[in-house]
């Protein structure tokens, strides 16, 4: 006949003695749940950051790179004498790596903002403009004529005249 084990210090299934895991403060059999074994943590890969400065060692690592990759290569004018070793091919290809680094260092870009993105909306256009959304006997004021001020305020920024104003200019005139 089978021996029936003591769930409290064996394993009902193995019938291993049970041991105290710490980190997760109960006991637990080592044959039916072994210790998980960590994954390799992957080296962090070398982050590409836009402003890498430009320095004597990143132009010499350009120019090797440049020689490995076959973008430039060695002439020799002196067969007789290899340590006067030419560069020929390739002297332009070198230039034009060191130009553009340098041009990106040196051209400014305009600053994007958040706000200049998004587009706004007609009431966040007419705050800004310094438009009143209010009545001033109380209550709201409607959308189409809160537009039509935007409207005008802009015509009036840029120096040209809407249709509103030179309607508001003839019925003036008239009266």
């Amino acid at each position: 006949m089978t021996e029936r084990v003591n769930p409290l210090t064996h394993c009902v299934t193995c019938a291993a003695e049970l041991t105290i895991d710490k980190k997760r403060g109960c006991k637990v059999c080592r044959l039916c749940h072994p210790e998980p074994v960590a994954a390799p943590v992957p080296l962090p890969k070398a982050k590409a950051y836009l402003d890498v400065k430009m320095t004597e060692r990143r132009i010499s690592e350009m120019i090797k790179e440049a020689f490995e990759t076959g973008a430039v290569n060695y002439v020799s004018t002196d067969k007789s004498r290899p340590e006067n070793i030419r560069i020929e091919i390739g002297m332009e290809r070198i230039r034009d790596i060191i130009r553009e680094e340098m041009e990106d260092l040196f051209i400014q870009k305009p600053p994007v903002t958040k706000k200049e993105i998004e587009k706004l909306t007609w009431r966040q256009e007419a705050k800004s403009l310094g438009i009143s959304l209010h009545q001033e006997k109380g209550g709201v004021r409607k959308k189409v004529d809160v537009l039509a001020d935007i409207e005008l305020r802009k015509g009036a920024d840029n120096g040209k005249e809407t249709k509103q104003e030179t309607k508001k200019e003839a019925d003036q005139e008239a009266a």
